[in-house]
C-alpha cells in the first residue's frame, strides 16, 4: 500500500509490521473496538509510526499522542469509529484514499451496502479497496461436492444467529463476495477464495482476499 491509507477494523494492529512505511504517507486506523485501542497503539510505535490519537472520537486520549521528533516516520491516527452511520469528521476532512483496507471486518457491519457505498466515497479515483474477509459457501472450489456445500452452507445459517451475539455482531452467512460484485463503481474486482475440503475452518468460514479497484472518472 502506498499514499494515504485508512484502515477499517485494525483490531490490534498486528500486521502494521508488513506495512513499508516508506511509501506510505498518512495512516488512519479507524477501531471502534476501544479496548484494542492500547494493543493497537504499541503495535504501531514498534513498526515504526508515530501515532496520536484523533481527540474527536478519543477525547480521554490527549497524553498518548506521539511528539514527532523524527519526520521520516509516519504518523497513524487512531479513530473511534465505523463506515456503518455517519463517517467520522476526521477520517471525512482527510479523504480521499489511495487504499482502504478491511480484514474479517464486512461479516461484522450493521449495513454492508452502505459500509461498501462509503469506501467508495472515501477513495481516490482509481484508488484500492484491499480485502480479506470469510464469506457464505459457495460454488468456489470444485473440490467439494454440491452436497458438502449445501451441508456447510445449512450449518452457517443455523449457527449465525447465536454465533453473531458472541462475535461482535459477526455473520458466518454473509455474501460479502457476491455484494462487491455487484457494486457497480468498481473499475475492476479480483479476489480468490481459499481451498475448501482440507481444514475445518475452510468449510466453517472460507475466506476471500483480493483488491477492488475505483472507477476513474
Amino acid at each position: 500500500m502506498t499514499g494515504k491509507v485508512l484502515e477499517i477494523g485494525p483490531g490490534f494492529g498486528d500486521p502494521l509490521k508488513y506495512v513499508n512505511k516508506k511509501q506510505v504517507t498518512s495512516y488512519i486506523a479507524m477501531e471502534p473496538n476501544k479496548f484494542m485501542h492500547e494493543h493497537l497503539v504499541a503495535n504501531a510505535r514498534d513498526s515504526g509510526f508515530f501515532v496520536q490519537y484523533d481527540l474527536g472520537t478519543c477525547p480521554m486520549a490527549q497524553m498518548a499522542t506521539d511528539i514527532a521528533e523524527d519526520v521520516a516516520k509516519p504518523l497513524l491516527t487512531v479513530v473511534n469509529g465505523t463506515l456503518d452511520g455517519e463517517i467520522p469528521e476526521y477520517v471525512l476532512k482527510n479523504a480521499p484514499y489511495d487504499y482502504i483496507a478491511s480484514s474479517l471486518v464486512l461479516c461484522s457491519v450493521t449495513d454492508i451496502e452502505a459500509n461498501i457505498e462509503n469506501i467508495d466515497f472515501l477513495l481516490a479515483p482509481g484508488g484500492k479497496f484491499v480485502f480479506i474477509e470469510h464469506v457464505r459457501h459457495g460454488d468456489h472450489d470444485p473440490q467439494v461436492e454440491a452436497y458438502d456445500i449445501s451441508t456447510w452452507r445449512t450449518i452457517q445459517d443455523w449457527l449465525t444467529p447465536v454465533w453473531s451475539v458472541i462475535a461482535g455482531n459477526c455473520h458466518l452467512d454473509r455474501e460479502t463476495g457476491k455484494a462487491l460484485d455487484q457494486f457497480g463503481n468498481w473499475e475492476s474486482i479480483q479476489y480468490k477464495t481459499t481451498k475448501g475440503g482440507l481444514e475445518f475452518f475452510d468449510k466453517f468460514a472460507p475466506l476471500i482476499y483480493g483488491v477492488a479497484t475505483k472507477a476513474r472518472k
